[in-house]
């Protein structure tokens, strides 16, 4: 398919551009069979912050829902990248591939994980390009080497190693301008279901007149099905955040389709799992929320319909 055609291992590497606001970051996420999710972020350098520095993330999701997040910087001279392939290196921190596998480890004394991804889906490199934005001038990439993969190994929680098994993903992002510059917020998931695999993202611009941009893949099984160049995406309900005082859209219904496979979506939102106020990328604060939902969703894929549910990742940034 157009949408999955053209990513290579080197995709995955760094993409350096010589600017002050250059970004970059590899993000891994897993959810877990014992109830427990881990995301892992690479960031060399972060993108939310200034001056740019290499940084870690850690978020550990417990089953009672605690939030165990850690976010360190680590010495420049102490970093790597390769421009080749994902071979990461910020001090003893790493995320290595080695064809189809990814070891990632990433350790605090708080938060910590060494896990190992199998990749079940191949690469995505949207449109063909990798990019979620590029007026010439200004551009930020994206793309997905791993929509699905399996994964396993042991997350740790102030040193207290957990045993874990389940589902996992990675995606890198990349950017010569910050990013609201170009991009006012954004939505972004996607879920993982016994027989499908769908992720999204939708993106509102800084400045009037430029069209949204958005991007959407589905899977059925271990084959891309729906992977069009935009989708529709309406959002309705208000979630408040208690804390920051601020409110986003609760629900989103999505619809997308491309030869003769169709894709309708609706995701709930039900409160606030994951929550921060970054303060140290532009003159304002700056906030991203992961939110407690459910989805459900019709598919039809050669004339025959699914009904499936589940529970989504559904995160919102809103930046200016």
């Amino acid at each position: 398919m157009a949408g999955t055609l053209g990513y290579t291992d080197r995709d995955d590497g760094r993409h350096f551009y010589d600017t002050p606001d250059y970004y970059e970051w590899w993000y891994f996420d897993g959810h877990f069979d014992n109830g427990y999710t881990c995301a892992v972020g690479y960031h060399f350098p972060l993108g939310h912050a200034k001056p740019r520095v290499p940084a870690l993330y850690i978020c550990i999701f417990t089953p009672e829902g605690e939030d165990i997040s850690v976010l360190k910087g680590i010495d420049a001279a102490k970093c790597t990248a390769s421009s080749e392939k994902c071979d990461v290196r910020l001090g003893n921190h790493f995320a290595v591939q080695e064809g189809d596998t990814y070891h990632i480890s990433a350790m605090s004394k708080r938060a910590g994980a060494d896990l190992v991804f199998k990749r079940k889906l191949p690469g995505w490199k949207p449109l063909g390009k990798g990019y979620l934005y590029d007026n010439g001038a200004e551009k930020h990439g994206w793309l997905v080497p791993l929509p699905r993969a399996e994964v396993e190994g042991t997350i740790y929680i102030q040193g207290e190693p957990i045993a874990v098994k389940g589902l996992g993903y990675h995606d890198h992002n990349w950017g010569n301008v910050d990013m609201h510059d170009s991009l006012h917020s954004w939505f972004w998931g996607r879920f993982h279901h016994p027989y499908y695999t769908m992720i999204y993202y939708y993106l509102y611009p800084a400045r009037q007149g430029e069209p949204d941009e958005s991007r959407f893949y589905l899977a059925k099984g271990d084959k891309p099905v729906l992977t069009p160049g935009n989708f529709s995406l309406k959002r309705t309900g208000e979630l408040h955040d208690e804390v920051y005082h601020k409110s986003m859209p609760r629900d989103i219904e999505m619809a997308a389709s491309e030869d003769g496979v169709q894709f309708k979506c609706n995701i709930y939102g039900k409160g606030l799992s994951t929550r921060s106020e970054m303060l140290y990328g532009a003159p304002w604060p700056q906030y991203y929320w992961r939110l407690v939902a459910d989805y459900t969703a019709e598919v039809t894929v050669g004339g025959e319909t699914d009904k499936i549910e589940g529970i989504p990742n559904s995160e919102y940034m809103l930046l200016r």
